[in-house]
């Protein structure tokens, strides 16, 4: 296994401690509601549907290929193993048993939130499923090879995460910063590990400096079909263009022609009769199987198209803010092979889409503080379409930073596969 660095145990801690003290900014006014035992119908969506836990997020992760010294609470966590160091390179230590579980979890079957919840605000995910949705796969549908897990909370974007590096998959050093460990110098041929020559040093970075734990070559072989499917959609979701007239109906074909609106303590912003008559009088234009899923009925037949799970590839495009939230969702289920940073800004994207996925939607949100965009006026929907391009913007630049790195660890889980 050949790393690109291993962090000194100072630095990846303090790496670790700014990225979360910026998660804890985010995510710290839910954490406190739940203790309280309050909801809110816009942000717990990120915690409930996309099933990632606050204490998930915290761990930070520096991504494939960066070794972590004295890192001992990554003793059996999901994807880590302890290394040592020999002329061939990085090598997992012996009797280590499944190093792959997270810390204190048993193995279990990953679920989908989005499987059988329907997709509102602030509920948990169980197994019923709403009479008007439909929530259910169609017969002969199929579901992609992964489950979906996800979350998210919105910071201005463009900020910097210091003091950790941003990288495609791993947060490493610049070569000859202090902060990158190297073996100690004794007069021979410096000898990276994974490089033939003459031996620099012997023993293990164990001995001087704590274990060293990294992002196991194992794990990321056992992940390889879900980085082909995730590196496929992103491609194909990349290739098309962004389409910007939808208009974030799909929420309001979730309550087209029913009496069954779930969350009676957010009333309709326009009533039934007239929510009806909006979805009636434009078209419904949506791309995102996810969200067509849980149309009623009654709306299933308005869209432009059927969608179907077998479809979604073919399917996705870059304008659609479902399709842009869950970026989040693809590169939290890719932990620890990709760096927390990246799963991170996908996080805040996330955050920003459902805020404005929730203001053009059909629930009057103003006790929240939410001003709703009308996109039944020809100003609600420029409006949306401004802001929905400007979340296009930034999600085309993490899903470019998020289908390189699948393709760099497909790159190399090929390499240590033959290597």
């Amino acid at each position: 296994m050949i790393l690109e660095s291993v962090l000194a145990e100072d630095d990846w801690r303090a790496r670790a401690a700014a990225y979360q003290a910026r998660l804890d900014e985010l995510v710290g006014p839910y954490l406190e509601r739940r203790a309280a035992g309050s909801t809110h119908p816009v942000i717990d969506f990120l915690f409930t549907y996309y099933g990632n836990k606050p204490a998930q997020l915290r761990r930070w992760h520096p991504g494939f290929g960066v070794g972590l010294a004295g890192a001992r609470e990554y003793e059996g966590a999901r994807g880590y193993r302890r290394l040592s160091a020999d002329l061939s390179g990085w090598v997992p230590e012996a009797n280590q048993g499944d190093a792959h579980k997270p810390l204190g979890q048993a193995d279990t079957p990953e679920r989908s939130s989005q499987v059988d919840a329907h997709p509102w605000l602030g509920q948990t995910n169980s197994p019923e499923r709403s009479s008007r949705g439909s929530a259910q796969a169609r017969p002969g549908q199929a579901e992609t090879p992964e489950r979906f897990t996800q979350v998210g909370v919105h910071e201005p974007h463009g900020q910097a995460f210091a003091p950790e590096r941003s990288s495609r998959v791993g947060a490493h050093a610049q070569l000859g910063q202090t902060d990158t460990l190297e073996p100690p110098s004794n007069g021979h041929t410096r000898v990276q590990p994974g490089q033939t020559g003459a031996p620099e040093w012997s023993g293990t970075l164990a001995t001087d400096h704590g274990p060293v734990f990294a992002a196991d070559p194992a794990y990321l072989a056992r992940r390889r079909d879900t980085l082909e499917f995730v590196a496929n959609l992103l491609r194909a979701t990349a290739s098309r263009p962004a389409q910007l007239s939808c208009f974030g109906l799909h929420e309001w074909a979730m309550v087209y022609r029913t009496d069954d609106v779930r969350h009676r303590q957010v009333p309709l912003r326009l009533g039934a009769a007239d929510t009806d008559a909006v979805v009636e009088a434009m078209s419904l234009r949506c791309t995102h199987f996810d969200a067509f899923r849980f149309f009623t009925p009654d709306a299933v037949g308005r869209n432009a198209r059927p969608l179907t799970r077998a479809d979604q590839v073919a399917t996705e495009q870059p304008g659609c803010l479902h399709a842009n939230m869950d970026l989040y969702k693809w590169s939290f289920k890719l932990v620890p092979l990709v760096s927390s940073t990246l799963v991170l800004e996908c996080f805040e994207l996330a955050c920003a889409a459902r805020e404005l996925d929730m203001r053009a939607s059909p629930y009057d949100l103003g006790d929240y503080g939410y001003t709703p965009i009308p996109i039944e006026t020809p100003s609600g929907r420029a409006e949306y379409v401004r802001r929905q391009a400007e979340l296009a913007e930034r999600a085309a630049t993490l899903r470019a930073t998020l289908l390189a790195a699948c393709e760099e660890l497909l790159t190399v889980g090929v390499e240590h596969a033959v290597g």
